[in-house]
């Protein structure tokens, strides 16, 4: 087992709310060490529970690094489990199910299995032409062809997605992707912006068939503006478009849907409700258009 040591961290600064987005973006020990520190200043017996799972934390990552395991499975979604139970027994919270509160919803939801869709099922390609069909099975990537000039290039680099418009178009790099949209689910996306020229603007689209058929969120870094929208049947319709302060270099995209709602947030900050929106087709895409270079970290979905 590993050896416990914490950081020390002063109890007021959390809530339910900051443990469970320290879940959200990984961060496991922290979340573990902000608990241990909350149990010691409550005097209660859940402390030695909290560290026993840290030190298991620490074994699991340690196995992983010696390539016995791969924490993107069961192990993993355990230990995520019970960080947030003990979380509940650090702030008295008791769960409910039906509970409308948002915060509850967005809590019970991550319980719900983690499924990492990056990065073991890239699809190498030496060539992408947009109009021919792709093998969905797989995140394509490759150079990017329009009438024949290579116009941009998807390319996996240390477990991201690296997608680069070398000129003013749109580029996606999609998948099959099974969500039961009649269930509530999470989809988290992280990108990191590597330079761009003028109006350049990503993110993500879902419940996807084709380009005329599909669900976009995505935002523009320098104008620090979001767009919320759908194309259906080659008709696009926005839903939101606001100035958001925001949006950064490094970018959270959220799109949660609980109960009869959907709601979308930018590093934390929730910024569209609506209803809920029903799926034209069962891919996912990560999104660019314009000029510029993006990478896309991760992509998460829960509750599934």
């Amino acid at each position: 087992m590993g050896t416990y040591c914490v950081n020390y961290y002063h109890t007021s600064m959390h809530t339910p709310k900051t443990i469970e987005d320290l879940v959200i973006e990984s961060k496991l020990e922290e979340a573990l060490e902000a608990l241990i520190e909350i149990f010691r200043a409550k005097n209660v017996n859940h402390k030695d529970a909290a560290i026993l799972c840290f030190s298991q934390l620490r074994d699991l990552k340690h196995r992983e690094m010696s390539g016995v395991i791969d924490t993107g499975g069961t192990e993993i979604n355990k230990i995520r489990k019970s960080i947030l139970d003990l979380s509940r027994l650090a702030f008295h919270e008791e769960p409910s199910l039906n509970d409308s509160n948002k915060e509850t919803d967005r809590l019970n939801l991550v319980l719900g299995k983690l499924r990492l869709v990056f990065f073991d099922d890239f699809r190498p390609s030496p060539l992408i032409d947009l109009n021919d069909p792709l093998d969905l099975k797989k995140w394509n990537t490759g150079n990017v062809t329009v009438d024949g000039f290579v116009s941009g290039r998807i390319k996996k680099v240390n477990n991201r997605m690296i997608i680069q418009n070398y000129q003013d178009i749109r580029i996606v790099s999609e998948k099959k992707i099974s969500i039961n949209e009649h269930r509530d689910y999470l989809v988290v996306l992280k990108t990191n912006s590597l330079g761009f020229a003028g109006n350049y603007w990503y993110g993500i689209s879902w419940g996807r068939n084709d380009w005329n058929n599909m669900y976009y969120f995505i935002i523009n870094e320098r104008a620090k503006h979001a767009l919320i929208g759908y194309f259906f049947e080659g008709q696009e319709k926005t839903l939101f478009s606001m100035p958001i302060s925001s949006i950064a270099n490094e970018n959270h995209f959220w799109i949660l849907k609980t109960h009869d709602f959907m709601r979308f947030y930018i590093n934390k900050v929730e910024i569209f409700k609506s209803s809920v929106l029903s799926f034209f087709g069962d891919k996912v895409a990560l999104y660019t258009m314009g000029q510029g270079k993006i990478s896309f970290d991760r992509i998460e979905i829960y509750g599934q």
